[in-house]
């Protein structure tokens, strides 16, 4: 081999002149042989998630020390005020949503919010997580709503935490906020009123990357919906969706085909990021399923709309 032929092979490996991966990238889809690979990929991306948010290992688990108080009586639920306390000192608030006749242990659902500024008190035409909720608890669904790190009554820190030297050590939002949904689980799961083999999660936008990453971790998430968020062209646009290392060789979509066979709900729009998921990440998606036998577990709804969580 010549030297010029020589210097072109070397170059070719060089990562300085191969283009940056980033958020916005447009990933090629992941495929998989068998189940096997399914299953093999999965461990590798659970422990990827944990180590890039500093959970690894898991810390220990502290009293939850809850606090709840009944602040609204309605028709067919009741809603609470919750506060929970995730490591020593630090604490989780939102609500319970709770049916008035409840059948225990009923079904729960934990909805984490993307990046609406009023976050659960949100009530407009692309989200109304009020109305949304209170539906859920009618149907007869134990309903826990909780704010992002830094909005709302969760002001300890801020939603900019880790960024420069903390992320040196893995200390970020984006751990902060899954060990936080984590002990949203365990509060769940120790709940009477709940049984712990039904539990579901949703979110929207920043919401639909919690459930993802809590789902690839913790399996006692039962069935997941992560809405308008699972695309190959966009990652997450904050930091609370993005940690050193999180998506190393991997992107959303990939990790949404590590949720098989569990049910799961995909939804897209038109007007965002998700617009190719009918032809796209749902199919690729489904490929993995497909491994289980399972194709009947997952769903996709697709609508002409902008980035929202609405009514349809």
């Amino acid at each position: 081999m010549n030297t010029v032929a020589k210097l072109f092979e070397f170059g070719s490996r060089d990562a300085r002149l191969i283009a940056d991966r980033h958020t916005d990238t447009v990933f090629p889809i992941a495929r998989f042989a068998s189940r096997g690979q399914v299953e093999k990929r999965r461990e590798e991306l659970a422990f990827n998630a944990l180590m890039a948010a500093g959970l690894y290992p898991l810390p220990e688990k502290t009293p939850l020390n809850v606090r709840r108080e009944v602040v609204l009586r309605c028709d067919g639920y009741t809603v609470e005020k919750i506060m929970f306390e995730t490591r020593p000192g630090f604490w989780s608030t939102g609500n319970l949503y709770m049916p008035s006749r409840l059948e225990a242990p009923a079904p729960a659902i934990l909805n984490v919010i993307g990046h609406w500024e009023k976050q659960r008190l949100t009530r407009a035409e692309d989200a109304d997580y009020p109305q949304q909720l209170a539906n859920f608890a009618k149907m007869g669904f134990v309903c826990l709503v909780t704010d992002m790190v830094g909005k709302v009554d969760s002001r300890q820190i801020t939603h900019e935490y880790g960024r420069d030297e903390k992320e040196l050590w893995c200390s970020n939002a984006l751990g902060a906020q899954l060990w936080n949904n984590i002990r949203a689980l365990d509060l769940l799961c120790g709940m009477p009123e709940v049984d712990e083999n039904r539990i579901g999660m949703t979110g929207a936008s920043g919401g639909g990357s919690q459930t993802l990453l809590l789902a690839l971790v913790d399996e006692r998430v039962k069935a997941a919906a992560p809405i308008n968020m699972i695309s190959l062209r966009m990652q997450g646009g904050c930091q609370c969706e993005n940690a050193p290392g999180l998506r190393r060789d991997t992107e959303n979509a990939e990790m949404c085909a590590m949720l098989a066979p569990r049910p799961l709900l995909l939804a897209g729009s038109t007007g965002d990021w998700t617009q190719c998921q009918e032809t796209e990440e749902y199919p690729a998606v489904l490929e993995a399923y497909r491994h289980y036998g399972a194709e009947g577990n997952v769903w996709h709804y697709y609508q002409a709309a902008g980035h929202q969580y609405n009514a349809r």
